[in-house]
């Protein structure tokens, strides 16, 4: 049989790569300032758990040292006491095993998701009050689209929250909007929707995450030490 270590090598805590890019960045996004939102929202849910995990794991540390101490001072310990740190200790260190590999997990996550921000940044360029305003409305009318697509193909007509989604649109996007529901296209403009090469072409990168995690930088700014 395989050692028990050997197996857990490839247990991943986390989502694979190829579910960071397709099944939420892309799925999420739709547009490229959607996926891009969406990119952002996931390193900054995984910047907070790194700052955690990272301040847990020191914890752990010292913890174990004190453990550790205890065990060995046999002047200043009664038995008890000492038998019950050596069992603080083996529980300590399995404890840091799990935070280390869930930190291992979660820094790599965090990687491929900076990765797609940073590519996908590009796309987006600056973004002002007046350019976000006008890309959050390309952005719900596509995700307006893809609830009609997916309404006709489930149930053959619109949810009520659908079409009030629907109506709450600008006259403009919900007349393109009822254009192709008029036409029966919903289901071809869902389906014709390309993924965007960006998010093909990403590639590893090995940046001192914690460093970047704790420095209180820019992301953009620390990205580029």
């Amino acid at each position: 049989m395989h050692q028990l270590g050997e197996l857990l090598q490839d247990h991943m805590t986390g989502m694979s790569a190829f579910q960071d890019d397709w099944l939420v960045t892309a799925r999420a996004g739709l547009t490229p300032y959607g996926q891009y939102k969406q990119a952002l929202r996931e390193v900054y849910k995984r910047l907070r758990g790194l700052r955690e995990l990272y301040a847990e794991r020191d914890i752990l540390l010292i913890d174990l040292e004190e453990k550790e101490i205890q065990v060995r001072d046999a002047g200043q310990y009664d038995d008890l006491l000492r038998r019950r740190a050596g069992v603080e200790v083996r529980r300590l260190r399995m404890r840091l095993e799990e935070v280390g590999r869930t930190i291992a997990d979660t820094e790599r996550e965090f990687l491929r998701f900076y990765q797609q921000a940073d590519a996908l940044k590009e796309l987006v360029g600056e973004i002002t009050p007046e350019r976000r305003y006008q890309l959050e409305a390309e952005l719900w009318e596509a995700q307006t689209m893809r609830l009609c697509a997916m309404d006709i193909e489930n149930f053959g007509r619109l949810r009520g929250v659908t079409f009030e989604q629907l109506c709450a649109l600008p006259l403009e996007p919900r007349r393109r909007v009822e254009a192709l529901l008029t036409r029966g296209e919903t289901r071809k403009w869902l389906l014709e929707q390309e993924p965007l090469k960006e998010l093909e072409d990403l590639r590893p990168v090995e940046l001192n995450v914690r460093r970047l995690v704790e420095s209180g930088v820019g992301l953009l700014e620390a990205g580029g030490e």
